[in-house]
């Protein structure tokens, strides 16, 4: 039977359980064994199976303890009522109707690893603390102005106008202004250009709100980010930026400094190490936040989704602060100190990966 289950319940399933089969023996399952190496999860894993014949008879270790993958079918041999089954695909659904078809599993409690992990991330990013005081200057050091870019000539689409226009309704008072190909020089940065001579209009403005914030000073915004509050009190500092999950610094939920922060530069300035073209004309489609938390590593990040300040420079608030919504779960889940919504809406995305986006939000907000 597949189940749903929050977090702290999943773990009292898992303690209750025998054992627990793993279904796909890919990259998923990897990040199974990083996410919960400390807290009994893959102590319990006793087989892993995986549908590709190419797998099959490999050895995985978990725990010092290697596992032969072997064929979905081998399993009614192994499996019993107490046994807790866990399919790892991203997709889970022809996994399911797999098992379903077979009278073996009807037993078996059967989760998604893509629940899981939704489930583990939105229970550790509510729990996040930040000060009282989110104020550390006497004065306003980073200006009232919203920027946000739009490449590309295309009209803005009417969604983002609803989210933009929160803007105005919680920052009244601010100056906003749009960067584009008419105020905006594209040529500033091999990276950007060749974004732009290719048209992926998402990975324009990874070089560009850097470069706008260093010399003006201000806040910038990605267009598909709802504000929920005013964010007048994050003005008070030399610069502050926001994890999107435990691990990686996303500038896209919202970001702001004073003009001349010098880990902005230092961010801005890593982009001319890179390419969107390689020689062969392939894209380089690393997402910002790998580009950005790379550099931040080097200067005192911790991956840790946790409050910090990093060289008096730039403060890294938790996952809530600025985005509502989990990039890990797909759901809307605010806190008291709740600042904004980044509804990753995946322009940097082709269609079939924004679809694909589409179906896990889908699911994970289908009780």
């Amino acid at each position: 039977m597949f189940k749903k289950a929050d977090w702290p319940q999943f773990l009292k399933e898992v303690e209750k359980c025998e054992y627990i089969i793993c279904i796909g023996a890919g990259k998923r399952l990897q990040r199974m064994k990083e996410t919960f190496n400390e807290n009994g999860i893959m102590s319990k894993v006793r087989y892993i199976a995986d549908n590709d014949c190419s797998k099959q008879g490999a050895e995985i270790t978990i725990n010092e303890r290697k596992i032969q993958v072997q064929s979905v079918a081998s399993l009614t041999s192994v499996t019993k009522s107490n046994v807790m089954i866990i399919i790892t695909c991203l997709f889970y659904a022809d996994i399911l109707e797999q098992l379903e078809t077979q009278e073996a599993f009807q037993q078996n409690d059967i989760y998604s690893l893509t629940h899981i992990l939704g489930d583990y991330s939105d229970d550790r990013a509510m729990k996040r603390k930040i000060p009282d005081n989110l104020r550390l200057s006497g004065q306003m050091l980073i200006p009232k102005t919203i920027h946000y870019c739009w490449f590309g000539r295309n009209p803005i689409p009417d969604q983002y106008k609803i989210w933009m226009d929160s803007w105005k309704k919680y920052c009244p008072d601010y100056e906003i202004v749009e960067w584009n190909e008419d105020n905006y020089d594209m040529t500033k940065n091999q990276y950007m250009l060749q974004a732009y001579e290719q048209r992926k209009w998402g990975f324009v403005p990874d070089y560009a709100r850097l470069d706008i914030i260093y010399n003006h000073g201000g806040v910038y915004l990605d267009t598909d980010v709802e504000l929920i509050n005013n964010i007048d009190d994050l003005l008070y500092q030399r610069g502050f930026a926001g994890f999107e999950s435990d691990k990686y610094v996303a500038l896209g939920l919202g970001f702001g400094a004073a003009a001349g922060n010098q880990l902005i530069k230092g961010m801005m300035d890593a982009y001319d190490n890179y390419s969107f073209l390689d020689k062969e004309g392939n894209m380089n489609l690393t997402p910002s936040p790998v580009i950005q938390t790379d550099y931040l590593l080097g200067h005192g990040l911790k991956q840790d989704g946790e409050y910090q300040i990093l060289e008096n420079e730039l403060t890294i608030y938790p996952e809530k602060m600025l985005s509502g919504k989990s990039i890990t779960s797909k759901r809307i889940k605010l806190t008291p100190y709740t600042r904004g919504i980044h509804h990753y809406d995946g322009s940097w995305l082709d269609a079939e990966k924004k679809n694909m986006m589409k179906q896990i939000e889908k699911e994970m907000n289908t009780k």
